[in-house]
């Protein structure tokens, strides 16, 4: 029992800690969509804060239980622990899920679709400064001038071309309307191709993908207590990944297996609430009458089943783990 008491305080430390550094870390990275090669860089601005702190504090629900793998690996605990484990981790996805405004995924995808040359912050009129050479589609741009938005035909921007092409052409330009320079659209969702080299799509797809999930948890919210409960079956899912804890003895294979498991079942998730779900929405396998008795009362059949499943394997080879230690005289 003290083991579980101990669990509840490290539960919390790990989910404030892990609210306040991810809203800094998160703040920062919204802050770098703004960042311009040759200009002064801001890393944090507290205009960011409070969209982190809602953005974080959704993706904490998904991915918490990562952070208290480690514990679990080390300190071997006993029923009670994962049982408490397990009502704490429901407990997070029934109060913090539902109370943090959803609608900071659609404000920050809103960000990403419009034209970063519209983008402005921190009264910052700065598109581009000058002196950086900057590819896009095979074109090397150069700008003699920094372009801002107050380019015009009295106001225009000097620079040069070059194609990297077999010949390499050079070619010298004016521009005298930001919607002529393709570097600047190439650059989005951030203001600068050069930082957009460093970052990648890698996060803003992340940042969409786990969107997808969060707003099909705000659908199901709205749709009532059963659809909601429904969309818990990620959650009961991710829970129960803490009984594969001790499932060897080996700690690093339980590690292993862990992440394993919960990669998997958010691959799955994520995969079922994205647009590629839809191509394998009309296989004859989603219409059999499982499928078709379930949907009478539950919305989405197919994850409930996913997710249900997982997790009933799971507790087996928890279950299977926990006879096997006493057997072992609870050596392991």
């Amino acid at each position: 029992m003290k083991k579980a008491f101990s669990l509840i305080y490290i539960y919390f430390v790990n989910l404030i800690l892990g609210i306040l550094i991810g809203t800094f870390f998160v703040g920062v990275y919204m802050s770098s969509l703004n960042f311009i090669a040759g200009n002064q860089i801001f890393f944090f601005h507290s205009a960011n804060l409070i969209p982190a702190f809602e953005m974080v504090s959704l993706g904490i629900c998904f991915f918490l239980p990562l952070s208290l793998f480690t514990y679990k690996i080390c300190h071997q605990g006993k029923v009670v622990q994962c049982i408490v484990y397990i009502f704490l981790q429901c407990l997070t996805w029934l109060v913090v899920f539902p109370v943090i405004d959803h609608q900071v995924i659609n404000r920050l995808e809103n960000h990403y679709s419009i034209r970063i040359k519209d983008s402005k912050s921190n009264n910052n009129s700065d598109l581009l400064s000058s002196g950086y050479f900057r590819e896009s589609n095979g074109v090397v741009y150069y700008f003699l001038d920094d372009v801002t938005d107050g380019i015009s035909a009295k106001n225009p921007v000097r620079g040069v071309k070059i194609s990297t092409g077999d010949w390499g052409d050079m070619e010298r330009v004016t521009f005298i309307n930001s919607e002529e320079m393709e570097v600047i659209d190439a650059a989005s969702p951030y203001k600068d191709v050069l930082i957009k080299s460093v970052y990648g799509n890698s996060v803003v797809s992340n940042i969409r993908y786990i969107g997808n999930v969060i707003r099909a948890g705000q659908k199901a919210l709205s749709d009532g207590i059963i659809s909601y409960l429904v969309f818990l079956s990620l959650a009961l899912a991710l829970s129960v990944v803490y009984m594969l804890a001790h499932i060897s003895q080996w700690r690093a294979v339980n590690f292993i297996s862990c992440i394993t498991a919960t990669l998997v079942i958010m691959t799955v998730n994520v995969w079922y609430y994205s647009p590629l779900f839809e191509s394998f929405a009309g296989s004859s396998f989603l219409t059999n009458r499982l499928f078709t008795a379930m949907a009478g009362w539950c919305s989405d059949p197919f994850i409930f089943t996913v997710n249900c499943t997982i997790a009933l394997l799971i507790v087996i080879l928890g279950i299977i783990e926990k006879i096997s230690l006493r057997k072992n005289g609870g050596t392991r």
